[in-house]
């Protein structure tokens, strides 16, 4: 499955890519995360935990980390 969306900030590319790289950033903008936990961070093989408000679970690993964002894969750990 491929996810985009587009919006436009007055802010810079590189400030965006800083708040979104922060460990456990998730947390802090969506509305459904209850929590985000950063377990290996910065770069490629990145890994995090979320658990959004329903009990869902994922562990989500990143990839193509790159001055244009980066990739990421996520594994259902638990309802």
């Amino acid at each position: 499955m491929f996810v985009e969306a587009t919006a436009s900030f007055d802010i810079s590319k590189k400030s965006i890519l800083e708040l979104i790289r922060e460990p456990g950033s998730l947390s802090k903008y969506h509305p459904f995360c209850k929590r985000n936990d950063a377990i290996t961070w910065p770069g490629d093989n990145s890994e995090d935990q979320l658990e959004y408000l329903n009990g869902l679970t994922f562990n989500r690993k990143f990839f193509n980390w790159s001055d244009n964002g980066y990739a990421v894969s996520y594994t259902h750990l638990r309802a």
